[in-house]
């Protein structure tokens, strides 16, 4: 159970951060490329969605 937990911690970022670059214009407002997002995609998905809030 608790690896279940793990994997949904580790993976719903990354499924929310797909949704919102397919669905809205914020990752293009928040950032002035593809790269950064990119690579937050695969290092820091958390904090990829959080840094437009700063």
């Amino acid at each position: 159970m608790a690896c279940l937990v793990v994997i949904f911690l580790v993976v719903f970022p990354k499924i929310t951060l797909v949704a919102v670059f397919v669905l809205s214009d914020y990752l293009e407002r928040a950032y002035r490329g593809l790269l950064i997002p990119m690579l937050g995609f695969i290092f820091l998905p958390l904090a990829t969605l959080t840094t437009r809030g700063s």
